[in-house]
């Protein structure tokens, strides 16, 4: 109890005593000093109540900076992630747009090589069929002449000469 409350209180009138024993001036020193001694313990909690709510609004005073830091942070980490996607994105694209005129040129070049490829077979094909005909050509020449009867050579003599008729000369 403050002082202002003591002699707010010392002032109040004393209590009747209504057929009782009374109320007797030392309980009121006594009653005066344990109810001082309460309203110390009462205003010292009062006290500590009120620093902790202080602590705690500070605390939370720091919890909102600590916050915002942290989203700023995010906010900001999300900007560089996004931007180096992005960045990332570009060069990929310019990357497969490399790769895709290789491909391009490769499938050109590829193209070529199969048509130098093919018009070598076909030539390669006609020249074989032509060895493979000139060997077939040639066998067969070889079984019919071993089919052959071997030539017959006749000798036919020599007419004979007959002795000159002159009967015929003279006439």
């Amino acid at each position: 109890m403050t002082n202002r409350n003591i002699a707010k209180y010392s002032t109040a009138r004393p209590l009747v005593s209504s057929g009782g024993d009374g109320h007797n001036g030392d309980m009121d020193e006594t009653w005066r000093a344990s109810v001082d001694k309460r309203l110390d313990k009462l205003e010292e909690s009062l006290n500590r109540l009120w620093n902790e709510v202080h602590a705690i609004k500070g605390a939370l005073d720091w919890m909102k900076i600590a916050f915002t830091l942290m989203g700023a942070v995010m906010i900001g980490g999300f900007a560089f992630f996004g931007n180096q996607i992005s960045a990332l994105r570009g060069e990929m694209t310019a990357g497969f747009s490399a790769i895709r005129a290789e491909m391009r040129e490769d499938r050109a070049t590829t193209k070529a090589d199969i048509n130098t490829i093919r018009t070598e077979m076909r030539e390669d094909r006609a020249a074989a069929r032509a060895d493979v005909a000139a060997q077939v050509n040639a066998i067969a020449n070889a079984i019919i002449a071993t089919r052959q009867l071997p030539p017959q050579i006749i000798q036919i003599p020599a007419p004979a000469q007959s002795p000159v008729q002159p009967s015929d000369k003279g006439r």
